[in-house]
């Protein structure tokens, strides 16, 4: 896989777990991640990434850290790795055209612990905090090792 140089990254601002008054965090998107959207060839997986994407890391639900297994095959040596939950109203259809968002999905955004975004996804919500009017993914408490927001 080809470096990226220093200068040609872009970064992308996302909420410190660790708190409001913590800086924000500059999360680099993995290239394997960009490769991949630039691989599907269609517009809205372009749109998910450059909109969906930053809206989540910017305006989280939750976030919660150390993914578990099947999440992350490497939990047991970092536990550090993040996801970002978020509900955005909208989703984009494959011709880049925006579209609702299904009822009960929630779109998750995983960074590994070296601050590099590896991957983003719609997955289904859990019910019971839906019905607590909270967005958070199915199975979070088993998912993931601690909720950090």
């Amino acid at each position: 896989m080809p470096s990226i140089g220093a200068s040609n990254r872009k970064y992308i601002e996302a909420v410190n777990p660790e708190g409001s008054n913590k800086p924000s965090l500059n999360l680099i998107p993995a290239q394997v991640a960009i490769d991949h959207v630039r691989n599907l060839g269609y517009m809205g997986a372009i749109k998910v990434a450059a909109e969906l994407m930053p809206y989540t890391l910017k305006y989280p639900t939750s976030i919660f850290e150390g993914l578990r297994p099947p999440d992350d095959k490497y939990s047991g040596k970092s536990p550090g790795w993040l996801c970002y939950c978020s509900r955005p109203t909208c989703d984009y259809a494959g011709s880049g055209e925006p579209c609702n968002a299904e009822p009960h999905k929630v779109f998750l955004v995983f960074v590994n612990e070296d601050q590099l975004i590896y991957n983003w996804r719609w997955e289904n919500a859990d019910i019971a905090a839906l019905c607590n009017k909270e967005y958070l993914p199915k199975d979070y408490v088993t998912r993931f090792r601690k909720r950090c927001l």
